[in-house]
């Protein structure tokens, strides 16, 4: 958060004696030519107005600026943050440290924690951060064995941190809730030195409703002037919001990610963002990242206990499947513009999609021509 300026205003000089026009006119001309000054700043005739400014700067809120995006997306937008740096590596890891304790603690006193946190890495630190993220990444210490406890407590603080979801089998998110629950496993797993590190380059946080495969995705976007030079890095971590409320829509409903069994949309996300998470550092430290890689797999398991880097949410396929016995190659009937057409079923996304024959549409492969049509799944009527 930057800090508010405050402008020096200038003294009036004193109202000139009476029939002392003359006078006046003289001070303003002497301080034209510089032989007095025309007025004296509010610091100098005032020695606590500095103390005031300081006052009244460490009393403004701390953390970062959101704003509303512009975008037709309706999920907010987290604009770049600003945070002031503190170079003493002696305070980062303590305040990295009093910040693993804090969960679990009350609302407020976590709050504190958290706002207080070092969050600054200015593009010199960068091989510093580097640096200790590769360590920490490829430390085999003692210390990752029991992560359960550190897992619960993020569960615990993202709900009652969030202003949308309303449980563990939440029915609404924001992106916000996604950036919270990053920033909670940075300090608690990598001592708050991944997110300071991406943001430094440009970090974004979304959630997708169009992902209707991955659970979550980490891109790494690089600008190039029309020379080819660099011209800046973007980072992003996306999450499905699709397979997410596509699950766990029963009671009792069970499923695993990287895994690990699932009872809940919340544990589901965890292991999401978990993954995504070791995607992003690995970007951070040595660009590319492949979750099949060998150093990918032992850091995850280290770090979290994954066993898998596949998650098994349900697909809008295989709710198809589940729920109304569609899938791609079904004859299928949906009413159109007042019509009832019939069609094949050629591909499932979030949406249907029917290939209807018709003499004026494009030809297919099959030599014939078709009619293209996106359809809900739960408009279509199946053709035995």
């Amino acid at each position: 958060m930057q800090r508010r300026r405050t402008k020096n205003r200038a003294i009036p000089s004193a109202p000139p004696a009476a029939g002392g026009k003359k006078r006046a006119q003289t001070d303003r001309n002497a301080a034209a030519a510089g032989s007095i000054p025309p007025s004296v700043p509010r610091s100098q005739s005032d020695p606590t107005a500095k103390n005031r400014r300081a006052d009244s700067d460490s009393s403004s809120p701390a953390g970062p600026h959101f704003r509303e995006n512009t975008h037709s997306n309706p999920n907010r937008h987290l604009e770049s943050n600003s945070y002031r740096n503190v170079s003493s590596e002696s305070v980062r890891e303590r305040a990295s440290s009093d910040a693993r304790e804090s969960f679990g603690r009350s609302e407020s006193s976590t709050q504190r924690v958290i706002s207080r946190s070092p969050k600054g890495c200015q593009p010199s630190d960068r091989p510093g951060y580097q640096s200790r993220l590769r360590e920490l990444l490829l430390d085999d210490a003692a210390r990752w064995k029991d992560s359960g406890p550190w897992e619960q407590n993020i569960r615990r603080w993202v709900l009652e941190q969030s202003k949308t979801m309303d449980g563990e089998n939440f029915r609404r998110i924001s992106d916000l809730d996604l950036e919270r629950m990053a920033e909670a496993y940075d300090r608690q797993f990598f001592q708050g030195l991944c997110l300071p590190l991406a943001r430094s380059f440009g970090l974004h946080f979304r959630l997708s409703s169009r992902m209707t495969r991955a659970g979550g995705k980490t891109t790494r976007q690089v600008f190039r002037t029309s020379s080819g030079k660099d011209a800046g890095t973007r980072f992003e971590i996306a999450l499905s919001t699709n397979l997410l409320f596509q699950s766990f829509r029963r009671k009792g409903d069970r499923t695993r990610v990287c895994g690990i069994e699932c009872r809940d949309r919340l544990s589901a996300m965890q292991r999401v963002v978990e993954h995504e998470m070791i995607h992003l550092c690995e970007m951070l430290v040595w660009i590319q990242s492949d979750c099949s890689a060998r150093r990918f797999q032992g850091i995850s398991h280290r770090l979290f206990k994954h066993t898998e880097h596949r998650h098994e949410l349900v697909t809008p396929q295989e709710r198809a499947v589940r729920e109304f016995d569609i899938r791609p190659g079904t004859r299928v009937e949906f009413e159109a513009n007042g019509m009832r057409l019939c069609g094949i079923v050629n591909r499932i996304t979030t949406r249907a999609t029917v290939l209807v024959p018709d003499s004026a549409g494009p030809r297919y492969n099959d030599g014939h021509h078709y009619a293209k049509y996106y359809v809900p799944i739960q408009r279509l009527h199946r053709l035995d």
